[in-house]
């Protein structure tokens, strides 16, 4: 029937032009994720804030502790990564960022690796916080895993983007 045949012929039409549909979606969206990598590119070579732990290397790491307004010292302590202490020294109550400048404790430069970094806060002589502190690392690699955007850090650390406070 003429009829029957008109009806077929429209209802394959309508499914190729969904499959056209779908096929430029899926272009779309890839675009858009293509387009959303190409920005986090720039942030490769740059410094990122996070709490991550710090990359030493031989050149000075920049911490960014936050110290409360009601301490009256501040104890920065840096451990290796196998949990050791390897620094402990009183930092400027007023720093909005520090210099570590690699070495320990007894002024001897530590090995290059990935160190964290607590601060201590105290007044009259009694602990009030020992909180993580965030630091500075140079990024090396922007990467999309499933839904999330990643970034590897000089030391290997790897953070989600949305985890970066700084470039």
């Amino acid at each position: 029937d003429s009829a029957d045949y008109a009806v077929q012929l429209a209802t394959f039409s309508s499914v190729e032009q969904q499959v056209l549909t779908n096929n430029h979606l899926e272009e779309l969206t890839a675009s858009f994720q293509t387009s959303g990598m190409a920005d986090l590119a720039g942030w490769v070579g740059m410094q990122a804030k996070s709490m991550s732990d710090a990359s030493f290397s031989g050149a000075p790491v920049t911490l960014a502790p936050i110290v409360p307004t009601v301490a009256d010292r501040a104890v920065l302590i840096g451990k290796d990564s196998n949990g050791q202490v390897v620094l402990r020294e009183d930092i400027p109550l007023n720093a909005k960022t520090y210099e570590w400048d690699g070495k320990n404790g007894s002024g001897q430069t530590v090995p290059n690796g990935v160190y964290s970094f607590e601060l201590e806060s105290s007044a009259n002589g009694e602990i009030l916080t020992t909180e993580t502190v965030a630091s500075y690392n140079r990024v090396v690699e922007a990467r999309r895993v499933g839904q999330e955007v990643q970034l590897v850090l000089a030391g290997g650390q790897v953070v989600n983007a949305n985890e970066v406070y700084g470039l």
